[in-house]
C-alpha cells in the first residue's frame, strides 16, 4: 500500500503565529480542508527533529512552509534542513520506490535554492512584496503537465506573497516555470520530485488581512496605502485551488 502521510515542517516560531504549533495547526487545517484523504504530521523545523532517511518510505511527500527566517541567518536548524533536503534528494535518485516529493514555499522555495547552489537576497531597497501576484508559467510548460492540470488554468494564476528575499541566481538542477511583475523566480522545478513557489498557496484571504497585513502595517514594514492595494488584490486569488496545487505535486 503506497504511503499517505504528507509531513508539514514548520519553520517559523514567530509570536504572530503562536509559535510553531499555532502555524503547524494552521496548515494542518488548511490542507485538510482541501482534502482531508491524506494523513498530515506537522514536523516542527526548528525546535523539533526531522525524519532521517530510513523514515522517507512512509511518506508520500513533504512541504517546507515560509518563515519569518531568512536563509541566510546562521541557526543549526536551517543547516539540519539543508542536510535534509540533499539526503530526501539522494534517497529518490537511488530508491526503487515511488519518489518521496517535496514542495517548498516562499522560505522553503529559497532554501531549496540555496541547498542546491543558487543564490537568495534582499529585494531591491529592502522592500516588503505584500499582496497578490499573477504568476505567469512559461510556454514550455504543457497543457498535459501536473500542474496545468491542479490550476484548471492556461498559463496563468494568482497567488499571495509575502517576502522581502528571493532567489537571484537560480540552481543548475533547477529550471525557471514562473515569474511575476515583482519576481523572475516564482517558481522552480527541479526535476520531477522538488517543485517550488516564491508565492504562498497555503495562505487564506484571513491570513493575508488580519494576521500578516495588519501585523505589517503595525511594525511598519508596509505602508497604509500598500497595506490597501495588497487586501483588494488578495481578494482575487482562488484560494482552494492553489492550495490544491500543493497536494497535486505532491500525489502526481
Amino acid at each position: 500500500m503506497s504511503p499517505n502521510k504528507i509531513g508539514l515542517i514548520i519553520t517559523s516560531n514567530t509570536e504572530a503565529w503562536k509559535g510553531e504549533a499555532g502555524k503547524g495547526e494552521y496548515y494542518k487545517k488548511r490542507f485538510s480542508k482541501v482534502d482531508n484523504t491524506f494523513d498530515y504530521e506537522v514536523i516542527y523545523g526548528v525546535t523539533g527533529s526531522l525524519p532521517d532517511i530510513s523514515e522517507f518510505p512512509n511518506y508520500l511527500g513533504f512541504v517546507i512552509s515560509g518563515s519569518h527566517h531568512s536563509v541566510n541567518d546562521p541557526y543549526q536548524w536551517i543547516m539540519n534542513l539543508q542536510n535534509f533536503i540533499i539526503q530526501l534528494d539522494q534517497y529518490n535518485k537511488e530508491t526503487d520506490n515511488k519518489p518521496v516529493r517535496l514542495f517548498g514555499i516562499c522560505f522553503g522555495h529559497q532554501i531549496i535554492a540555496k541547498t542546491f547552489g543558487g543564490l537568495v537576497q534582499p529585494i531591491a531597497n529592502n522592500k516588503w512584496i505584500y499582496g497578490a501576484e499573477k504568476i505567469i508559467f512559461n510556454s514550455t510548460i504543457t497543457p498535459e503537465s501536473w500542474f496545468q492540470k491542479a490550476l484548471k488554468c492556461e498559463n496563468e494564476v494568482m497567488m499571495c506573497q509575502v517576502h522581502s528575499e528571493e532567489v537571484s541566481k537560480v540552481p543548475n538542477n533547477a529550471i525557471v516555470v514562473a515569474a511575476s511583475n515583482t519576481c523572475e523566480t516564482e517558481a522552480l522545478a527541479y526535476g520531477g520530485n522538488i517543485f517550488s513557489t516564491q508565492g504562498h498557496p497555503e495562505f487564506e484571504i484571513e491570513v493575508m488581512t488580519n494576521l500578516v497585513g495588519c501585523n505589517f502595517l503595525k511594525n511598519n514594514m508596509i505602508t497604509s496605502e500598500e497595506f490597501e492595494i495588497g487586501k483588494q488584490q488578495v481578494e482575487t486569488v482562488p484560494y482552494d485551488l492553489v492550495t490544491g496545487f500543493v497536494l497535486g505535486f505532491l500525489k502526481h
